[in-house]
Parts: C-alpha cells; sequence; structure tokens
C-alpha cells in the first residue's frame, strides 16, 4: 500500500490483498474484494473502487484517467491478466 499526493488506499477489514500486489493513491476495497498475486491498482490521477464481494485476480492491472475513474461493481470478477483502464463495470458482471 502506497500513498500518492497524500492519498492512501482504504481497505475494508474484510477485504483481502494477496503478496505482491501493490496499490497505489486513491483505491477503495470494499467488503470481501479481494486482490491476487501480483495485481497493480494505481489510482494516481483519479480513483478506484472495487465494490463488495469483487475480485481481481493474478497479474491484473486497474487505472484511471483524468476525468475518468476506475469502478467495479459488486460481485464482478477481473479474469487473470486483464487491463481495466478508466472504465465502470457494473455489478454482478
Amino acid at each position: 500500500m502506497l500513498p500518492f499526493h497524500g492519498k492512501y488506499p482504504k481497505l475494508d477489514p474484510k477485504s483481502c490483498v494477496m503478496p505482491g500486489a501493490e496499490l497505489a493513491g486513491d483505491v477503495e476495497l470494499k467488503e470481501y474484494a479481494s486482490i491476487w498475486q501480483n495485481c497493480a491498482l494505481r489510482g494516481d490521477v483519479n480513483k478506484i473502487v472495487v465494490g463488495r464481494y469483487s475480485n481481481v485476480q493474478d497479474n491484473s492491472v486497474l487505472h484511471v484517467d483524468d476525468d475518468r475513474a476506475c469502478i467495479l461493481g459488486d460481485y464482478v470478477t477481473i479474469g487473470h491478466g486483464a487491463i481495466v483502464h478508466a472504465s465502470t463495470i457494473e455489478d454482478n458482471v
């Protein structure tokens, strides 16, 4: 977990971040969200939110744009090695 421009990742106590994953800046993990090995979530110029019971699988990257956040709804699965850039993914995907 790394700060970026004074913003720190916020993790629900019931969320899980596996070894090797890196979260930086304005990143929020909701209840039971899980981030697996070697993922990078970089909330440097906007926010990233990972919803309840959602998971980001091994070697995936979540990033943002100046004018677009990266929002994962509840019960979302991001498969291994995926790149999700400045996108919103609704619940149950």
